[in-house]
């Protein structure tokens, strides 16, 4: 997650602590402040965030994912697969397809599927063929 984020959680849990004692303080009731962050939730924001997700935008973190990878596996090609209905997922392939393109300079394909076994026919024949030009 990025720091700034985590600095944020953490100034805004720190100023709901000032905030509820001072209204303990003057008699009030707490009731209603804002919800302080424990470290499990800390630690899910951190890891949902993290996630190379195309709506967290700028991607950076899925480049440097491929990247990774693509060397730690020596890859020979790359299956970039979109849920159908995820548009961002769905725009942000011909980023990720050009990146590879120009960076390792390997052949890709763009799988766009839903979650049914009804194109699995489709998906079979395209992938064999991908694979056979590798």
């Amino acid at each position: 997650m990025p720091n700034n984020i985590i600095n944020r959680l953490q100034q805004v849990t720190e100023q709901n602590l000032i905030d509820i004692e001072k209204a303990k303080a003057s008699g009030r009731s707490a009731i209603g402040f804002y919800c302080l962050y424990s470290p499990t939730e800390m630690a899910l924001a951190e890891q949902y965030l993290s996630t190379p997700c195309s709506v967290m935008s700028p991607n950076t973190g899925r480049l440097d994912l491929l990247k990774e990878m693509i060397h730690e596996f020596s890859v020979d090609g790359v299956i970039d697969l979109t849920w159908q209905a995820c548009h961002t997922y769905n725009i942000e392939a011909f980023f990720i397809n050009e990146f590879i393109q120009e960076t390792f300079g390997i052949p890709t394909l763009h799988l766009e599927t839903d979650y049914t076994e009804s194109d699995t026919e489709q998906l079979r024949v395209r992938i064999q063929a991908y694979l056979e030009m590798l």
